[in-house]
């Protein structure tokens, strides 16, 4: 019985001392503000703690209502709106009167707020499909509507001395507001407040139905690779599969209509993409599974390229489409040289504007022997390893695996891989090439002096005779054109002048002189492996061959005889055609004896 009592009383002194660490802190004043960038809701909310208690406090609690809670996508804590102020760390918390549907987390901060002090507190939130469109269907010449909700009040587990909320429309165009006064309209601003000494947890429910005809981008999966080699380039390879998250079309589509009035017929529809890239990106390529599309627009600049992508087709709500886009990067660029190796930076997500990506995966293909790698990335994400093998890779190369869900344009900020690498390790493919042709080409020429026959019969020796045979055969005809290329030769030179017909003469008459002692050698040597036809064939081509040789050699002499005595080459060969004719007849046998020969072997 006592211990059950000690057991409530001890109870009963926590929850006291957990109230009454949560009654010292007050909220002087919060100035909240909700914009809308295209599908995205972006919360920034402005606090100005003050520590009422007796004791200094580490922390404090941040809340928001569950519906928004479950949709947001980034969220950073910081002291003061100041960009450079560091990050507080958050963890998820509850508080013990907080209430179903709302949702807290505790920041902890950098040292203790003194009783009596103030200390500003920024909470800024990014969250996508808060916006419902309303109708969700519409045509293609219809604006597109949406609806958004929320509370006239901040949730906070503390008092709220003061509070204004400003909410900052995507169009002037509201088609209706619930609201609780005081409510101030401008232009694309809504101003709820100043509300007064608001209790903790205070809720209000306001809705906002307005034009928004931004196009609701959603990147369902985006791949990106980018594969380094330090022969020069990061190539950077992008595959996205994208759906328009906006009012579903309705009733018919006309390309034409979106042509002429893009403004009237294509307002909600994604048109183009526009991405920022590096000022130093080159070699673009897009395309799909089709093939490559050829519009897109680059333009450089001197701080960025802007690369303008437009699909196929306009993509209107509900549609979807699945493209690839690429380019590569110097890798100086890249790539640095740190102290412990190399590190290599880049973006972390799509460099397109205002998308949304629901599953990330970045793929960082390192070069082949790269070790000691780590990759650092200011946010939480999964990381895997991956060995990918391509052109002349022996051990593939190392790939560092990146993934994230549900991101937004705040996530894409530079993330560094760091690793080592041997430069001397770039000729490995090199080498590698030279090797196997080396290896190549030495095979070749041992296969073609090997012998692989295993038996030599009969058979065998009569094919090799037989091809000793025609090489004799071809050695011989050749000799007897080299001879017959000698005689036309003589008959150029003598169309030359006495001169040039004497040299001529004294040159044939020493390359033809050799050449009769090979026809004989021939002739020998077929005699021994030819056939007895072909052998009577040889000497008779030989004996008129050479018959014809000593013809023409004769009329030559008998030309420059009379070209001696003041005759014209017309005049001498007039005197001499009897001869000349007897000479070609001789000429034209010859060959149709060495075609015939020929033929036959």
């Amino acid at each position: 019985m006592w211990g059950r009592l000690l057991h409530s009383l001890l109870a009963v002194g926590l929850l006291c001392t957990a109230v009454h660490a949560s009654v010292g802190i007050k909220i002087s004043s919060v100035d909240r503000e909700v914009a809308i960038s295209h599908q995205l809701v972006v919360v920034t909310e402005s606090y100005v703690f003050k520590n009422d208690g007796k004791s200094g406090v580490e922390s404090l609690l941040l809340c928001s209502t569950a519906e928004y809670a479950a949709v947001q996508a980034h969220q950073e804590v910081t002291v003061g709106d100041d960009e450079d102020a560091p990050l507080l760390n958050v963890e998820e918390a509850e508080d013990s009167n907080q209430p179903a549907n709302i949702t807290c987390m505790r920041a902890h901060l950098e040292s203790p707020l003194k009783p009596g002090s103030s200390i500003d507190i920024e909470l800024y939130t990014v969250h996508v499909g808060l916006m419902t469109p309303f109708p969700a269907q519409a045509s293609q010449s219809d604006p597109q509507r949406v609806l958004l909700k929320g509370s006239h009040y901040v949730a906070s587990p503390y008092p709220i001395s003061k509070q204004t909320t400003k909410l900052r429309l995507s169009s002037t165009s509201v088609i209706s507001l619930k609201e609780l006064a005081p409510t101030k309209r401008q232009g694309k601003v809504v101003t709820f407040g100043p509300y007064s000494d608001t209790p903790a947890y205070a809720f209000s429910p306001f809705s906002v139905h307005f034009e928004n005809n931004n196009p609701f981008i959603r990147v369902t999966k985006l791949t990106r690779e980018l594969e380094v080699s330090h022969w020069g380039n990061v190539y950077v390879d992008e595959k996205y599969y994208i759906r328009n998250d906006g009012a579903k079309h309705k009733g018919p589509w006309s390309r034409l209509d979106v042509q002429k009035n893009p403004a009237g017929f294509g307002r909600f529809a994604l048109l183009a993409l526009t991405a920022k890239l590096p000022p130093q990106a080159n070699t673009f390529y897009f395309r799909d599974e089709i093939g490559n599309i050829s519009t897109s627009n680059i333009r450089f600049g001197a701080s960025n390229v802007q690369a303008e992508i437009r699909p196929r087709f306009p993509l209107y709500g509900g549609w979807k489409t699945e493209f690839t886009f690429g380019y590569s990067l110097p890798l100086s660029a890249t790539v640095s040289k740190v102290k412990s190796g190399r590190q290599l930076e880049a973006l972390f997500s799509s460099p397109f504007d205002n998308v949304v990506v629901d599953d990330l995966v970045v793929k960082v293909v390192l070069p082949e022997g790269a070790t000691s790698i780590s990759a650092k990335v200011p946010f939480p994400v999964n990381q895997t390893r991956e060995v990918k093998h391509t052109y002349l890779d022996t051990t593939g190369r190392p790939v560092v695996i990146l993934h994230k869900t549900n991101l937004v344009p705040d996530h894409n900020v530079e993330f560094t891989v760091n690793y080592s690498f041997f430069s001397l390790l770039m000729l490995r493919e090199p080498f590698l090439l030279v090797s196997v042709f080396a290896l190549l080409f030495a095979g070749i020429i041992g296969y073609v002096r090997c012998d692989f026959v295993l038996s030599r019969d009969n058979k065998w020796h009569a094919d090799r005779q037989k091809e000793k045979a025609v090489a004799l055969v071809q050695r011989f005809t050749s000799i007897i054109a080299e001879r017959r290329n000698a005689l036309t030769f003589l008959d150029y030179a003598l169309s030359s002048g006495l001169d040039s017909a004497s040299r001529a003469k004294v040159e044939v008459e020493a390359a033809i002189k050799p050449t009769s002692e090979q026809l004989k050698a021939a002739e020998q040597q077929h005699e021994h492996i030819g056939s007895s036809t072909k052998n009577a064939a040889l000497a008779s081509l030989r004996e008129k061959e050479s018959a014809m040789q000593a013809t023409a050699m004769q009329l030559f002499n008998k030309r420059l005889q009379l070209m001696k005595e003041n005759n014209s080459l017309e005049e001498a060969d007039s005197k001499l055609a009897s001869q000349i004719r007897y000479l070609d007849e001789s000429k034209k046998e010859v060959s149709q004896l060495t075609d015939a020969l020929l033929q036959n072997t």
